[in-house]
């Protein structure tokens, strides 16, 4: 989940914006994903695996808000990185690839606590082994590239949906402001440009969750009752 002022917005929804990036991505210089469905079965749900904590969110005790995606415990983590290639195994086996890929690309960044090491290093041998079945007969250049692509447009949505400009994501620079119309959203400028017309609009949907809470339980009482808040940007070149 991803908390912000008096909003919330899920993991998948947030997963919803970086297959529409990904769906609308392509130029000279920067070329569409190939295979294209497989790479977008594995943006749109490459965070599948954070429905059911998205639905029952954690109270963060330090801030009385829910608990952001960098805030869960490292345990809980390791189950929703292990969960969503599996669920994805359901629909394809390329897209399950990437985005196993794309959860031990997390935790090779991750330098861990003594306490965490042993689990983070199992829940690493698990996906290689997953991955080294996965793998058999796919270009594995052709797998690299798509999983760079996937980090790239999970980063443009990460920067969308978290509101802070300017951003960077990888070798994108995300700026406000632009020629949005009424109605559009809110404008970003994004250079360069990777995309094949001249504005790309983008929605999703989060939820107004205003104010602080006592428990756990308040917060889920009021999470279930809370609005739904249609978000939409206008990307335009910078």
């Amino acid at each position: 989940m991803i908390v912000r002022d008096d909003l919330v917005i899920g993991q998948p929804s947030h997963a919803w914006v970086t297959s529409q990036i990904g769906r609308a991505w392509g130029n000279a210089a920067h070329p569409a994903a190939e295979p294209f469905e497989p790479m977008i079965v594995a943006a749109v749900q490459h965070d599948v695996g954070w429905v059911e904590a998205d639905l029952a969110p954690q109270l963060n005790p330090e801030t009385g808000r829910p608990r952001g995606f960098l805030q869960m415990p490292r345990a809980d983590h390791l189950r929703i990185w292990s969960a969503s290639p599996r669920w994805l195994l359901t629909q394809s086996r390329y897209a399950a690839l990437i985005v196993s890929r794309h959860g031990t690309s997390l935790y090779d960044r991750v330098v861990p606590e003594p306490e965490q090491a042993e689990a983070i290093a199992a829940h690493l041998a698990e996906q290689r082994a997953l991955q080294a079945v996965l793998s058999v007969g796919l270009d594995m250049e052709q797998v690299a590239r798509n999983g760079a692509l996937l980090r790239t447009w999970d980063a443009i949505s990460l920067a969308l949906c978290h509101g802070v400009m300017p951003a960077q994501a990888g070798e994108f620079s995300l700026s406000a402001g632009g020629a949005a119309g009424a109605g559009d959203g809110v404008a970003v400028r994004l250079d360069p440009w990777p995309f094949g017309r001249e504005r790309v609009e983008i929605a999703c949907e989060g939820r107004a969750l205003p104010g602080t809470f006592t428990s756990e339980a308040e917060l889920r009482e009021a999470f279930a009752a809370a609005p739904a808040v249609a978000l939409r940007w206008t990307l335009v070149p910078a």
